[in-house]
C-alpha cells in the first residue's frame, strides 16, 4: 500500500475535544498537512486524510461521504463496506502498547483514535506535530459537537486518565525520532508535550520550516 510521504512537513492532527472550535484551523490552510480524526474533519474539511479506528462511528455517518480526502480504519467490516469510498486500511496489535515505527501502516494500540493519528502521521515522515482538541478530559465536555449518536462509548473520566497516562509514558519515542509535538490545546490534561496557541505554533513552524 502507498502510504503519504511527509517527510520533513509539519502535520495538524486535528480531534474533536471541546478546545478544537476555538482553532483558527484556517491559518494553516495550504501551509501544513491535515489529518482529521472523526468528527474534527468538521472543522477542516480540506483535511488530507480522515481517521477512525470504530465501526460503530463509520456506521453512524454512512462512512461521511461528504469527505473529499482519503479515509482510514483498522477495521476490516468498515472497510469491505464502504469499499467504494477507497479506504486505507491500518492494521492494529493491541498488545502493542507504543508508537511503532517498524512497518508502515501497523500502528500501537494506545485505546483511541488519536494516538493512531499521531502514529501514522510520525510513520509518513512528519517532523512536526500540532496537535488540536487533545483536551483528554470530560469536565469541560465529550467533544466540541456534544455526544456521539451511539452514547454509550462517549468519553469517560477513567479512560482519559488512562489515554492520558499512556500518552505521557510513550511520548518520549517521538522525542527520540526527532519529531516535535506540540500541544495546542491550553486546557488538554496531557503533559508530555510542551503547549502553545495553534496562533504561536504556526508562527514559529513558518519561521523555522519555511513551509
Amino acid at each position: 500500500m502507498n502510504w503519504p510521504d511527509w517527510t520533513g512537513e509539519t502535520a495538524v492532527i486535528v480531534a474533536s475535544g471541546p478546545s478544537a472550535a476555538e482553532v483558527p484551523l484556517e491559518m494553516a490552510k495550504g501551509k501544513a498537512r491535515f489529518l482529521a480524526i472523526k468528527d474534527a474533519w468538521k472543522l477542516c474539511p480540506w483535511a488530507e486524510y480522515l481517521y477512525a479506528c470504530d465501526h460503530h462511528w463509520w456506521e453512524a455517518h454512512k462512512g461521511v461521504v461528504p469527505f473529499l480526502g482519503r479515509r482510514i480504519c483498522y477495521d476490516a467490516q468498515t472497510v469491505d463496506k464502504y469499499l467504494a469510498l477507497g479506504f486505507l486500511k491500518v492494521e492494529i496489535q493491541r498488545s502493542i502498547e507504543t508508537f511503532r515505527f517498524d512497518h508502515p501502516g501497523y500502528v500501537g494500540w494506545g485505546g483511541h483514535s488519536g494516538f493512531h493519528a499521531i502514529n501514522l502521521a510520525a510513520q509518513w515522515g512528519a517532523k512536526r506535530l500540532l496537535l488540536v482538541g487533545f483536551d483528554m478530559r470530560v469536565d469541560r465536555g465529550n467533544h466540541f459537537f456534544g455526544n456521539h449518536p451511539y452514547g454509550a462509548n462517549k468519553p469517560t473520566p477513567g479512560n482519559c486518565e488512562k489515554w492520558v497516562k499512556h500518552m505521557d509514558r510513550v511520548a518520549p519515542a517521538l522525542t527520540e525520532r526527532g519529531i516535535e509535538v506540540i500541544n495546542c490545546s491550553a486546557v488538554s490534561a496531557l503533559t508530555a508535550f510542551p503547549k502553545l496557541s495553534f496562533e504561536a505554533a504556526l508562527e514559529k513552524d513558518l519561521g523555522v520550516h519555511r513551509l
